[in-house]
C-alpha cells in the first residue's frame, strides 16, 4: 500500500511538473510571437508597403506552410518544434539584418512553415490528455494567448518607439532561444507518424467549419491596416492593441465554465458568432478613432470568448486528437488561403478596406449557418 501510495505520488508530480513545463514552453512562445509579430501592419507600413503589399505579405504567410503540411509524412515532435522556433528566429533577424523590403518576403514564405512545425507538436502535448472540464481546458489554452496580447504589444511599441523595431525583433529571437531547453524536456524523441489522409478523416465533419474559421483570419491583418490610420506610431499602435485586449481573458474562463457546467454549446457558440459578426460589419462604419476603438474591443472580446469552443467540440469528438489536430491545421491553414485571396480579390476590384469587413463579418454568419443548419444534428451538439 505505501509502496502504491509512493508510486503515485510521484506520477503525480511528474504530471504537475509536465503540465508546468507545458505552460511555461507556451507562454514564452506566445511572449515571442506577440513581441515579433503585433507591430508587423506598422512596421511594413512605415517601411513603405502598401495596403496591398501587406495583404499579400500576409497571404504568403498563411499560403506557406500547406505545401509542407500536405507533404510532411513523419516527424521526431522535439525536432519538429525545434525546427520550428529556429526558423521564426531567423526569420526575425532577416528583419535586423535585411530590413522590410527584403526580409518581409522571405519571412512571409518561410515563416508560416514554423508556425505549423509549433503548433502541431504543442497541439499534440496540449490536448492528448482527456479532462471532464474540456471547454475550460480549452479556454486557458486560448487565455493564455490573450494574456499575452494584453501586456506584450505595449511593451513591443514602447521598444520600437524608443529604440527601433530591431532591438524588437532582437528581443523576440532571445526569447525564443529561451525556450528550446523546454522542448527537449518535454518531448525528447518522441516521434508521429501519420497519413494525411487519415488525420483528415478524423476532423470528419468539422472540415467545412474549420475551413470558414480559417476564411476569417485574413480579417486580423485588415483591422491592424484601419488601426494604423487612428494609431500611426509604434507606441499608440501598441497601446491600442493592449487596451482592446484587456477585457477578454476573464469572460472567456467564466463563460467557457458554465458551458462546462450546462453543456449547451449550441446556445454559445450562436451566441457569440452573431455578436462577433455583427461587431465585425459594424466597425466598417466607425466614423472616428472613437468607434473604432469600441468596435474592436467588441470583436476582441467575442472572438476571445468564441475561441475555445471549436477546438474543444473536436477535441470532444475525436478518437485521436493528435491526428485530429494534425487534420484541424491543414483545414484551418487552406481556409486562411482563401479568406486572403478572396480579400485581396475584393481590394483589388474596389480598394476599402471597410467592404473586406463587412465580406469576413459575413462569413462568421455563414459559420453560424453551416453549424445550425448542416452539422450540429450530426456531430450530436446540445
Amino acid at each position: 500500500m505505501a509502496m502504491n501510495r509512493q508510486i503515485k505520488q510521484v506520477n503525480g508530480h511528474a504530471v504537475k511538473q509536465k503540465a508546468i513545463n507545458i505552460m511555461a514552453l507556451f507562454i514564452i512562445w506566445n511572449v515571442a510571437l506577440s513581441l515579433g509579430g503585433a507591430l508587423w501592419t506598422p512596421y511594413l507600413m512605415s517601411s513603405g508597403y502598401s495596403v496591398m503589399q501587406v495583404l499579400l505579405f500576409y497571404l504568403l504567410f498563411f499560403l506557406s506552410p500547406l505545401p509542407f503540411l500536405l507533404l510532411l509524412r513523419q516527424f521526431t515532435l522535439h525536432l519538429g518544434m525545434l525546427t520550428g522556433i529556429l526558423i521564426r528566429a531567423l526569420c526575425y533577424l532577416l528583419f535586423v539584418f535585411l530590413g522590410a523590403a527584403l526580409g518581409g518576403p522571405v519571412f512571409a514564405i518561410i515563416s508560416g512553415i514554423s508556425v505549423a512545425l509549433v503548433w502541431v507538436p504543442f497541439n499534440i502535448l496540449w490536448f492528448e490528455r482527456k479532462t471532464e472540464k474540456a471547454a475550460t481546458n480549452s479556454s486557458i489554452y486560448f487565455a493564455l494567448m490573450s494574456l499575452a496580447s494584453i501586456i506584450v504589444p505595449f511593451i513591443a511599441g514602447l521598444i520600437a518607439q524608443r529604440l527601433g523595431y530591431d532591438f524588437m525583433y532582437a528581443g523576440a529571437t532571445a526569447l525564443l532561444f529561451i525556450s528550446l531547453p523546454l522542448i527537449f524536456i518535454l518531448l525528447k524523441d518522441r516521434g508521429f507518424s501519420f497519413n494525411v489522409k487519415d488525420c483528415i478523416s478524423h476532423i470528419k465533419g468539422f472540415r467545412t467549419l474549420i475551413i470558414i474559421e480559417g476564411f476569417f483570419g485574413m480579417m486580423w491583418c485588415v483591422i491592424g491596416l484601419i488601426s494604423y490610420k487612428f494609431f500611426p506610431t509604434p507606441e499608440a499602435f501598441g497601446i491600442f492593441l493592449s487596451l482592446t485586449a484587456l477585457i477578454s481573458i476573464l469572460l472567456s474562463l467564466i463563460f467557457a465554465g458554465r458551458s462546462d457546467a450546462s453543456g449547451s454549446r449550441r446556445n454559445y457558440i450562436l451566441l457569440f458568432i452573431g455578436a462577433l459578426s455583427l461587431s465585425v460589419i459594424l466597425s466598417a462604419f466607425a466614423p472616428d478613432y472613437i468607434w473604432w476603438f469600441i468596435f474592436v474591443i467588441f470583436i476582441n472580446f467575442f472572438s476571445t470568448l468564441l475561441g475555445p469552443f471549436p477546438t474543444t467540440l473536436l477535441y470532444e469528438k475525436t478518437k485521436d486528437a493528435a491526428k485530429a489536430m494534425y487534420g484541424r491545421e491543414v483545414f484551418l491553414t487552406l481556409g486562411r488561403v482563401l479568406g486572403g485571396i478572396a480579400g485581396i480579390i475584393l481590394y483589388f476590384i474596389i480598394p476599402d478596406l471597410r467592404l473586406l469587413l463587412i465580406m469576413y463579418g459575413l462569413s462568421t454568419l455563414a459559420y453560424a449557418a453551416v453549424f445550425e443548419f448542416s452539422k450540429r444534428e450530426k456531430l450530436g451538439i446540445k
